[in-house]
């Protein structure tokens, strides 16, 4: 193991710190998950299968709504992890940092812009995202999305999978690294 893989300083009252381990870089959890990729690969199918059809049935067949979701989601996200980090409250930001017009949301999905549009005001109505200034962006409630609010059934059985996903992939993981 490195040296780069243990904590340097010690902890407050202590002589020496307790070993930190680090976790292994991409290359190396590649490389482990390719030597073991049948394993590897029925893990990640059944959690990707799994997921896909709890999302199909959560939004009633419509996966693309779901694709859609998700980039706005994760666009208002990373505007929101950015102006928390600079003290700001993500509302405070203008609708350009924070969403997507429809045109970048239909070419980044692959959806063709009208039925990008269709699907993006539906959501709007269902109270989801909000429009401003054509920039579609994840409508708040208090400290939380309507749309996670809306979907948290779905988000918890996501959350408890993601986790079996972690502990099946890290027990391939760990032997090679």
């Amino acid at each position: 193991m490195s040296s780069s893989a243990w904590a340097a300083a010690p902890a407050a009252g202590h002589d020496t710190a307790p070993p930190r381990i680090s976790p292994p870089r991409s290359a190396e959890v590649e490389r482990a998950l390719r030597q073991n990729y049948p394993r590897f690969q029925y893990c990640f199918v059944d959690f990707l299968a799994e997921q896909l059809a709890d999302m199909s049935r959560s939004f009633q067949g419509d996966l693309q709504m779901v694709v859609l979701l998700a980039t706005v989601g994760q666009v208002s996200l990373s505007a929101a992890i950015a102006a928390e980090a600079g003290g700001r409250h993500p509302p405070q930001l203008a609708p350009e940092p924070r969403g997507k017009t429809t045109n970048p949301l239909a070419d980044c999905t692959g959806l063709p812009r009208e039925t990008a549009r269709r699907k993006l005001i539906a959501m709007e109505k269902m109270g989801w995202l909000t429009r401003e200034d054509n920039f579609w962006y994840l409508t708040t409630s208090g400290e939380d999305t309507v749309a996670r609010q809306a979907l948290a059934e779905l988000d918890d059985r996501a959350l408890s999978r993601t986790a079996r996903l972690y502990s099946s992939l890290s027990r391939l993981i760990a032997p090679a690294t």
